[in-house]
């Protein structure tokens, strides 16, 4: 997960999978300063920075993607 804007964290996720002989897949990240005040939590600490809500939102989505999915995980052990 990272900022879309973050091509350098791209390359570099993209050749440590290919090296690894891993499958990744890129999530978009959220900046807190452009979300809607509506998609904000109750009880958000305003104090935090945007940078801070951003980053949990981020989350927040990876882990709904992924519990609305079945999970591929496969172990060396699988393919022989």
């Amino acid at each position: 997960m990272g900022l879309p804007d973050r091509h350098d964290k791209k390359d570099v996720w993209a050749l440590a999978a290919r090296e690894s002989d891993l499958e990744v897949e890129w999530v978009d990240g959220i900046r807190g300063d452009e979300m809607s005040q509506k998609s904000i939590p109750a009880g958000w600490d305003p104090g935090l920075s945007s940078a801070t809500l951003g980053c949990y939102r981020g989350h927040m989505n990876v882990m709904r993607k992924s519990v609305l999915r079945p999970a591929h995980i496969h172990s060396q052990a699988d393919r022989v």
